[in-house]
């Protein structure tokens, strides 16, 4: 039986010889999860289709499915709210990583409490749903499924059927599940001269652009060259969907200019193709257990970018200008860090001079 052939769907043989599955549609690209004619392939195929045509009719799949995308949810209901927020212009402006992610976990919330009224959850309710995500799904998957929570009864407040008659958030003391075991940290100037020493051109030209830009690697990667006017470059977030002007760097100029234009991206592979952010990242990680500082991630050029600038006593909102951070949180975490820094230097310096 021949197989079925679904829209959107290209098959893509890699160097293995395994044929991989891609949606391509308005020069997105993204691979399909699952084995092909599985439940979990469809699914995802599916919500990929609902993400870039929400007002088609998804075709296929089971009745269950098909019944929780169009069931008529009663008003006030979990359901009935996941509805409108995904018809809405908030769910619309997010970047098509992020709506494509929230999607799935929204479908997730919608097929386990989607009767459940939205404003008579409690905090236990919250509670007891997100521990059973994360004994199924992790617990990174169960602190997402709070926060949709936390977003939908935000997006409630002006819904005539969701009258919260004094209630407040049910999710602001709930559980969080996820705990970092191994915060990103900072590259000290030590690993960023090994890292450069003897580095192949493209990691020469990623590590400076990540650092020098403070941007994620979603971002760096998807800069162009027409990005670049020679002094600034500008940057659409994928994450925040902000759009920002940073000053390019002297040393960051300076290997721009140096830099071949093969592609109208600046970042690519040794065929001339976009480099990914998946292939960016192993290729960082290798390099970094080449010179034996395994410990250390690519986002902590991050992180490395903003202590920086901290440290020579920039403002909390000079870091939000470069890192384009949405809110003060993170940049006033980095300056009390730089300011304790100095301060302890100035403390140590007083009671030396004090001869004790």
């Amino acid at each position: 039986m021949p197989e079925q052939r679904l829209k959107y769907v290209h098959r893509v043989p890699d160097r293995s010889g395994k044929t991989r599955h891609y949606f391509r549609i308005r020069r997105a690209e993204y691979a399909i999860q699952g084995e092909p004619g599985s439940a979990e392939y469809l699914k995802n195929y599916h919500a990929l289709l609902a993400l870039h045509q929400p007002r088609d009719r998804i075709r296929g799949g089971s009745k269950a499915s098909r019944r929780a995308l169009f069931q008529n949810w009663r008003p006030g209901s979990v359901g009935s709210v996941i509805r409108k927020y995904l018809k809405s212009n908030q769910h619309a402006a997010l970047g098509d990583r992020t709506r494509l992610a929230y999607r799935r976990a929204l479908e997730v919330i919608r097929e386990k409490i989607g009767n459940r009224i939205l404003v008579r959850l409690d905090t236990d309710d919250v509670d007891f749903y997100c521990a059973q995500i994360a004994n199924e799904h992790g617990p990174s998957t169960a602190d997402l499924h709070r926060h949709l929570i936390s977003t939908l009864w935000k997006f409630s407040k002006g819904l005539r059927e969701c009258r919260r008659k004094g209630r407040s958030n049910p999710t602001a003391s709930a559980n969080k599940h996820y705990r970092v075991k191994s915060p990103h940290k900072p590259w000290p100037v030590s690993v960023q001269r090994a890292f450069l020493q003897a580095a192949h051109p493209t990691l020469h030209l990623a590590f400076h652009l990540l650092l020098y830009t403070g941007q994620r690697r979603g971002d760096v990667v998807a800069m162009k060259w027409c990005d670049f006017d020679g002094n600034k470059i500008h940057i659409a977030q994928q994450k925040t969907a902000e759009t920002i002007s940073i000053h390019a760097h002297r040393r960051l100029r300076e290997v721009l200019r140096a830099t071949p234009r093969v592609s109208e991206h600046i970042l690519t592979n040794r065929w001339g193709k976009p480099c990914t952010p998946g292939a960016l990242t192993t290729a960082v990680k290798r390099r970094l257990k080449e010179i034996g500082a395994p410990r250390y991630t690519l986002h902590g050029l991050r992180k490395s970018a903003a202590v920086t600038l901290a440290e020579l006593g920039c403002s909390e909102l000079e870091i939000m200008a470069v890192l384009g951070h949405k809110t003060s949180k993170m940049a006033l975490y980095y300056c009390r860090e730089a300011n304790k820094t100095r301060l302890n230097e100035r403390a140590i310096r007083v009671w030396e001079e004090a001869g004790e």
